[in-house]
């Protein structure tokens, strides 16, 4: 499908085609198919090889995209370069946000998307908002703020079911004045949420979890945390159950506890993974952990320092296997 730049959404301008990808549909735009998809029960959302042969951004101009069930938008990939990437990059402009999953919608996927500078003032999610069933797959989310809301989430605010692959979450931003349970610069969760072959760089929250801070249930493998920052738990804070594994951690940074990432009255599993030259200003530099359950195994450890001292594994329940690199 052809898709113009954004307008105000009428699901007429779509014409489903037998085959995706074969034919044009010039009067589509995104939003116009988001809307037939919610007329129609599902869609398969794809862009025109031709159109978008090179990088384009969508901008937003008449608030986000509420994504309906079964609907799978699909950007263009570029594919042979020597700078592959995402060609289809939709932006919220610095004052809307971008996508909606509404509470109910199940099979909701966006795939080989450049999703950048959403906006929510007052609200939660500066790039998409999830209440239902999502999955994001090979996007690159970035340069999005949640100000002033009640939770955070600078990319994503979910309390549904959300699944992460291959993405990039970059230089986003939860904050807020005197709003001191704000966090997730990158993501804040409050149900279920995997994580596997992602990279979180640059986020910030003004206060917990730089780049996740998680209240529900959360499995995070094979991905990197590097240079996100807090006042608490620069790289992910905890008050759910996390399961860290196969993951890197370097860089991040805490103005108070927990450089890499802390676990707060509940429970933590951390096996297999590098925490490196991580900082923070007060207690665990690597992992803090403060009246809960927090268990490492086979974690490789190096320049964590706290006060001039490696501190690894703060007020862990165990710490076993543990390689322990030199100051």
């Amino acid at each position: 499908t052809l898709f113009r730049s954004d307008d105000i959404g009428a699901a007429a301008f779509c014409t489903p085609m037998a085959t995706p990808g074969y034919g044009t549909d010039s009067a589509c735009s995104l939003r116009d198919a988001v809307l037939a998809a919610a007329q129609n029960g599902s869609a398969n959302i794809t862009f025109d090889s031709n159109k978008f042969a090179t990088a384009q951004t969508i901008t937003l101009q008449h608030g986000r995209l509420s994504i309906p069930s079964n609907t799978t938008i699909t950007g263009a990939t570029s594919s042979g370069s020597s700078t592959p990437g995402n060609l289809v990059t939709v932006s919220g402009n610095n004052s809307v946000q971008i996508f909606y999953v509404a509470i109910g919608v199940t099979g909701a996927v966006i795939e080989n998307l450049g999703i950048t500078q959403g906006y929510s003032d007052n609200s939660d999610g500066g790039a998409i908002y999830n209440q239902g069933a999502l999955k994001v797959a090979q996007c690159t989310i970035s340069n999005s703020t949640a100000y002033s809301g009640n939770y955070g989430g600078g990319a994503i605010w979910s309390v549904g079911s959300l699944t992460l692959t291959d993405s990039i979450i970059s230089d986003n931003t939860a904050s807020a004045p005197n709003k001191h349970n704000l966090g997730g610069g990158g993501i804040w969760n409050k149900g279920t949420l995997i994580v596997t072959g992602s990279s979180f760089s640059s986020n910030s929250a003004t206060y917990y979890g730089g780049a996740i801070d998680n209240y529900g249930t959360a499995v995070v493998t094979n991905s990197t945390f590097s240079s996100n920052s807090a006042n608490v738990a620069g790289g992910i804070s905890n008050n759910g159950v996390l399961t860290l594994s196969d993951n890197t951690f370097f860089d991040n940074t805490s103005v108070s506890e927990c450089g890499a990432i802390g676990n707060f009255n509940n429970v933590l599993t951390v096996n297999n993974n590098i925490i490196s030259n991580n900082t923070s200003n007060g207690s665990g530099s690597g992992i803090f952990n403060s009246n809960g359950t927090a268990n490492a195994d086979h974690n490789v450890y190096f320049q964590n320092i706290n006060n001039g001292q490696e501190d690894d594994c703060n007020g862990c329940t165990s710490n076993t296997n543990a390689i322990v690199g030199l100051n």
